[in-house]
């Protein structure tokens, strides 16, 4: 995350990859998946600038994200089979 966005294509991972969220913004975020059970992915805490956080996927889909604090900040997560 940087420049209140998650950039212009979607993250894209892989199944047994780690997905690794670093807030380089000035500003705390806390991002939210959009369909909660189509990843392993649910929310993080509140990412205060230079903070990360992290989650092993392994299930297979897509769902859109947000920032609860900043809701047009929005993208779209993927998680494929490994390849």
């Amino acid at each position: 995350m940087n420049d209140w966005a998650f950039g212009d294509e979607p993250v894209v991972i892989y199944t047994s990859e780690r997905l690794r969220w670093v807030n380089l913004d000035t500003q705390t975020h806390a991002i939210v998946a959009d369909s909660p059970d189509a990843t392993d992915f649910r929310k993080t805490d509140d990412l205060r600038p230079g903070s990360e956080a992290s989650f092993t996927m392994t299930r297979l889909g897509t769902t859109g994200i947000h920032c609860a604090i900043h809701p047009n900040m929005t993208g779209t997560l993927i998680v494929r089979e490994s390849r």
